[in-house]
């Protein structure tokens, strides 16, 4: 029995190994398809970090021409705040001239209006003394045509008194010769008597 035990323990040795075998061989292809598995990540990872190299290639040219277009523009804010200062300068200056071109004119307005009144004042000043020289012109003309008239008045007087004073001499005379007739006769009467 020496002999068939070591038959049969070659006999085990065998099977053990042959089933060792048989898992070696399916760790094997486990191994085999898990390395398949990984060579198929692997390749996928590798184009995909392929494809992330290209975009951060590509983001890395985007961060380039991001920082060109932000130095772009703070130079355009930078130069667009200097004219809105500019502007707002000439504004505020403009604003400026204006209120004091407003305030000239309100002093104009103030002081037009004030020549204005005096005018005004003038004019009434004047009207009222054309008025009083209108009054003291038609009592003038009034007093005038009074004289004119007390004049021509007086020369109708003096001529009437001349007249009167003619008749009066006139009557005189006649009555100095009616006297004169009637003494001659009164005397002739008493001289017949």
């Amino acid at each position: 029995m020496q002999q068939f035990f070591p038959i049969t323990l070659k006999n085990n040795t065998v099977v053990v190994l042959q089933e060792q075998e048989k898992e070696l061989k399916e760790k094997l292809k486990a191994n085999e398809t898990t390395l398949e598995n990984n060579q198929a990540l692997i390749a996928e990872y590798k184009e995909k970090n392929d494809t992330l190299s290209g975009l951060v290639a590509k983001y890395q040219g985007y961060a380039e021409e991001n920082e060109a277009l932000k130095a772009t523009f703070e130079a355009e804010k930078t130069s667009l705040v200097q004219q809105l200062n500019e502007q707002r300068t000439a504004s505020t200056e403009q604003i400026h001239q204006l209120e004091q071109a407003q305030q000239q004119a309100n002093e104009r307005v103030r002081e037009l209006e004030k020549n204005l009144e005096n005018a005004q004042l003038n004019h009434m000043r004047d009207f009222e003394i054309m008025q009083e020289r209108k009054d003291l012109e038609r009592e003038k003309a009034i007093l005038e045509i009074e004289r004119d008239y007390q004049a021509k008045l007086q020369v109708q007087n003096d001529k009437y008194n001349d007249k009167i004073a003619e008749k009066h001499v006139e009557n005189e005379r006649i009555r100095g010769n009616y006297e004169a007739r009637l003494d001659a006769l009164v005397k002739g009467d008493q001289d017949e008597k």
